[in-house]
């Protein structure tokens, strides 16, 4: 009935996309961050790492009115960008985007012992749900193993978080769009 869609493009960086963007950050300030718990650092209050007019930002932006017009809504673009590293134990409170329509992930440096990406459901009624299997029709949390190179794009509003980072290193540039 009411369906969230989220996409989720695997391999949509190439391998020289993602080691110009990871110096990109290398080259950038960071700094803690309220939702980031442990040892983590991000840039969001400190610039946009995403330059507009680039061919990588480009290739974002047309991926991103993929999204919108598969869904029915207007173009969008990308109205701030950032990076976030962590290190082991660290974690991604549970939080959503108010100021932005659309989101964004790009995963640049993960492997096996890094954190998913968790959606958490938002309906006010799923502590009630009795159910006798979890299924994709009664689960209130959907986990995404990250992949290097990959793009998520979901809803703003939707809540989510990282589960506990037991990677060396992850690191994750994420976006927000408006319409």
């Amino acid at each position: 009935m009411f369906p969230t869609t989220a996409s989720i493009t695997e391999d949509f960086l190439t391998d020289n996309e993602v080691e110009y963007l990871l110096q990109t950050v290398k080259n950038s300030k960071s700094k803690d961050h309220g939702l980031l718990l442990g040892d983590a650092t991000s840039s969001w209050n400190t610039e946009n790492i995403l330059e507009k007019d680039t061919p990588i930002y480009d290739k974002i932006v047309k991926k991103l009115n993929e999204y919108t017009s598969a869904m029915g809504l207007y173009d969008a673009n990308i109205s701030h960008s950032w990076f976030n590293i962590q290190k082991p134990n660290s974690i991604i409170d549970v939080h959503n985007h108010y100021n932005s329509k659309i989101s964004g992930a790009l995963y640049l440096k993960v492997d096996e012992d890094s954190s998913q990406l968790i959606f958490h459901d938002i309906h006010p009624f799923h502590a009630f749900r009795e159910r006798t299997q979890d299924n994709e029709y009664n689960f209130h949390r959907y986990s995404i193993k990250p992949t290097v190179g990959m793009l998520v794009l979901f809803p703003s509003w939707l809540n989510h978080s990282g589960g506990v980072n037991q990677s060396k290193e992850r690191i994750v540039i994420s976006f927000n769009a408006v319409l």
